[in-house]
């Protein structure tokens, strides 16, 4: 039975185990972004890259933008742009300083639940330096994982607190930071849950099982509330596969993927950012692992009143990887090393806690030494994108998705050529898969197979008619070709249909060029000013709207949105712009 007396940890050790943490991770901050969701959370996002606004609050508040309702994440993303720009070290710092705070909160949350300070300091020493951490810290996207957790755990001591003297401040606390750990991301719907467990063991609350429940109703309230506006905002971006995946290849994934958690815990290699959903599963896998699940329960049912923190930590692992187990399935991932972040928590209690009655040899602190060797590898292969994604494919070479986005990252950098053949091999394994059907047109093109691009582009949109982009992209072919009304048509064509902010900006801006060259100056004006207020930092925008200006006689007008445009871009070519109107008779 655990003490209920918290064991002392000196200032120094807490100190030491965070600057081991911080140096651990510390190579982190020498990475790039990543060409997987760093362009849309910071890059490409203009309501994130121009830091805190007003009109980035409201948007933060009221956006679904990739699938969640986490606003306090957007929120963290836009001051990391205000303090370094688009500089990615300052990006990554961040996340590594959460992981470090989360590290001393998970090593407090250990010892008032454990009352054991040896299995404590082992068990968050595993936790801070393993390798599945190094998704969610050496990922900028995933910010909203380590924000989430750290009101998770806060969550947590404020709760034991709670339970311990029936305090309302810290009841209270603890529903605050349950609602900012829902702000950053919905992993925290399970938490009423796993207090419940707490309820039993280490807190063994002598009071009826309905008035556990009844002061938890804010709580389950909270989560609900929660759970809803993730399912709308999933569903508004299309994330949910659910209707598409059968039940039984769902549940059968979320079983084999709870023991393949298990393996990585135990040996952590190999790790790769992205695992492709199996659409055939070997009967004989799933029922092993099923097997193995079963086996552990039984085992800890039947430790129930001897070692009730076997079953506590057990099915705070089952219950938290719930939500992110795949059976309502969502993205095309099978699994992710960052869902482990919090369900390992309830791991490394029972076996931290068993371990200890068997000895507290300070031998066994090997195990986190050499969990850090490999976790500082592995970081490193998070160094840029191209390391990264070839990493992944020679884990897990039946990857269309990863082929497709190495081919884009080989694309960004200039090399088109290359990127084509990815794109070809995404297409063949994953014939539908859109994105790399547009990859491929745009990599034809670039590469100058101006009528192969043409034909990829425009089995996009049969294929999808709906697809804002795939319009967009015909559209700038038929303008290179000289085809103006059929690059028109498709142009606003792409308009009625999603697309990000930046693409939007850039439709609008070529659009409005086809119309000023047909005459239709205002129009293309309206389309300029459009592509402005999409993305401020558009030079070619800046620069038609100015010839749009000039062009209609409002010359004045015209000098006065180069002297705006020039405090926002600073670009050189708008500066001389600037000059060279203002150097002219009646200027």
């Amino acid at each position: 039975m655990p003490n209920p007396q918290t064991p002392s940890v000196s200032r120094n050790e807490i100190l030491a185990l965070a600057a081991a943490t911080l140096l651990i991770f510390w190579r982190a901050t020498s990475n790039g972004f990543i060409d997987l969701d760093d362009d849309f959370y910071v890059l490409l996002n203009g309501n994130v890259n121009r830091g805190l606004t007003a009109s980035g609050l409201e948007w933060a508040f009221l956006t679904y933008d990739y699938f969640y309702w986490h606003p306090l994440t957007w929120i963290s993303h836009m001051i990391d742009s205000d303090m370094w720009g688009l500089n990615p070290w300052g990006h990554h710092l961040t996340n590594v300083l959460l992981h470090v705070a989360n590290t001393i909160l998970v090593l407090i949350a250990f010892l008032r639940l454990t009352g054991n300070r040896w299995a404590s300091i082992l068990a968050t020493m595993i936790f801070a330096w393993h390798p599945l951490r190094v998704e969610s810290v050496a990922w900028v996207a995933e910010r909203k994982d380590l924000l989430s957790a750290f009101f998770w755990f806060l969550s947590v001591i404020f709760y034991e607190s709670y339970a311990r003297t029936q305090s309302k401040k810290s009841y209270w606390y603890t529903i605050g930071a349950m609602v900012l750990g829902l702000a950053s991301k919905p992993t925290l719907v399970t938490l009423p849950f796993a207090f419940l467990l707490l309820d039993y063991w280490p807190l063994r609350r002598s009071v009826p099982i309905a008035t556990l429940i009844t002061e938890k109703i804010p709580m389950f309230v909270l989560a609900a509330v929660s759970s809803v506006l993730t399912y709308v905002g999933q569903q508004e971006m299309g994330a949910v596969a659910t209707g598409v995946l059968p039940l039984s290849l769902r549940i059968s994934n979320s079983i084999l993927s709870y023991a393949r958690y298990l393996g990585k815990m135990i040996w952590p290699e190999p790790l790769a950012v992205f695992y492709p959903y199996e659409t055939v599963l070997p009967t004989a896998q799933v029922a092993g692992a099923a097997a193995l699940l079963l086996a552990i329960t039984a085992l800890c049912l039947w430790q129930w009143k001897r070692r009730p923190y076997l079953a506590v930590g057990w099915f705070w692992f089952l219950g938290t990887l719930v939500p992110t187990s795949g059976i309502v399935q969502v993205g095309l991932q099978s699994m992710a090393d960052r869902f482990t972040y919090i369900p390992m928590f309830g791991i490394l209690l029972a076996l931290g806690l068993l371990l200890s009655e068997r000895t507290t040899s300070a031998a066994l602190y090997i195990i986190p030494a050499v969990l850090a060797f490999f976790t500082y590898h592995q970081i490193g292969l998070w160094s840029d994108t191209i390391t990264l994604f070839n990493h992944t494919l020679a884990v897990t070479p039946a990857n269309p998705k990863l082929r497709n986005n190495l081919g884009h990252a080989l694309m960004s950098k200039g090399k088109a050529a290359e990127a084509v053949p990815h794109f070809e091999e995404a297409l063949k394994a994953a014939p539908t898969y859109l994105r790399a059907r547009l990859n491929l047109g745009m990599a034809q093109s670039l590469s100058g197979h101006r009528d192969d691009a043409a034909r990829t582009i425009e089995e996009a949109v049969r294929q999808q008619p709906d697809s804002g982009e795939a319009h967009m992209l015909l559209g700038m072919i038929r303008s290179d070709e000289g085809k103006v009304d059929e690059a028109r048509q498709q142009l606003e064509a792409a308009l009625r249909y999603p697309l990000r902010d930046d693409q939007a900006a850039h439709v609008h801006t070529d659009l409005g060029s086809i119309l000023a060259r047909q005459g239709q100056v205002r129009e293309a004006e309206q389309h300029f000013r459009a592509a402005i207020g999409l993305q401020p930092t558009l030079i070619a925008a800046h620069r038609n709207l100015v010839a749009a200006l000039i062009e209609q006689g409002r010359t004045p007008e015209a000098v006065r949105h180069l002297t705006v445009a020039v405090g926002t871009t600073r670009n050189p070519e708008l500066i001389q712009m600037l000059k060279s109107m203002r150097s002219q008779p009646g200027q």
